[in-house]
């Protein structure tokens, strides 16, 4: 397999949850691969608990290969996702860090939400955020964002 490679998808959902197909040229290390999703809402729903997706790439547990995992909280309207990720050989020098932490809506006015990284120095580094919410509507406190405070 030639690397830097990019691969490209699309899938769609109308309930809580979707695995894409998975990813080919199979891949089965996430350590050197980046994730860039959009999730698309159809039709004239504009309610946070059926909109707000979040996607990540995982190994199936099965097969051990990479699939990009979307789910949200509501079941409303139709979700298109459409993916890329981009893959680097082990010589490059690149790493990526795929984690994940859950906020209940009391924790959402006291930010920031801590979540660890290793080995990360801020200079060389950027973060991609996924989220998804249970609220039915937008609340102010809960702005979402994310940045990289310190490396450990």
């Amino acid at each position: 397999t030639v690397l830097p490679m990019v691969r490209r998808g699309t899938c769609n959902f109308n309930t809580g949850s979707v695995t894409c197909t998975a990813l080919s040229p199979v891949l089965t290390d996430l350590s050197r691969t980046v994730l860039f999703a959009q999730a698309t809402p159809t039709g004239g729903d504009a309610t946070a608990i059926d909109d707000n997706v979040r996607c990540r790439l995982q190994l199936n547990g099965g097969t051990g290969n990479a699939e990009v995992a979307c789910d949200r909280v509501g079941t409303g309207g139709t979700i298109n996702i459409q993916y890329q990720t981009v893959s680097f050989h082990s010589g490059s020098g690149v790493s990526v860090q795929h984690v994940s932490a859950a906020c209940t809506e009391g924790q959402a006015s006291s930010q920031p939400l801590n979540v660890g990284v290793s080995g990360a120095t801020l200079a060389d580094s950027f973060v991609l955020m996924s989220s998804s919410s249970g609220w039915t509507t937008w609340r102010r406190p809960c702005a979402r964002g994310s940045r990289l405070t310190s490396a450990r």
